[in-house]
């Protein structure tokens, strides 16, 4: 927003070059008025582990090949902060 208030008002008092310098100016302020906030780590949305269900093929597997491994039972995680 103001963004658009500078360079209107750059353009009005210092034509092309005044709406340029208004418009980097007003960039400026709505990045620092309407910057989201940071994250702090890693959240637990971010993970991707495997996951069981109900009848899924299990891998018979001869010599050496990468495959995912299941899992068999598991309990729901809980996220907490340690300063």
């Amino acid at each position: 927003m103001a963004t658009l208030v500078l360079t209107a008002v750059g353009g009005a008092i210092g034509g092309p070059a005044g709406a340029a310098i208004g418009g980097l100016l007003g960039q400026r302020v709505d990045r620092a008025v309407l910057a989201p906030r940071g994250r702090q780590g890693p959240r637990l949305t971010d993970l991707k582990v495997q996951t069981s269900s109900y009848g899924t093929a299990i891998p018979r597997v001869f010599g050496t090949m990468r495959v995912a491994g299941c899992v068999i039972w598991s309990t729901d995680l809980i996220e907490t902060r340690q300063v």
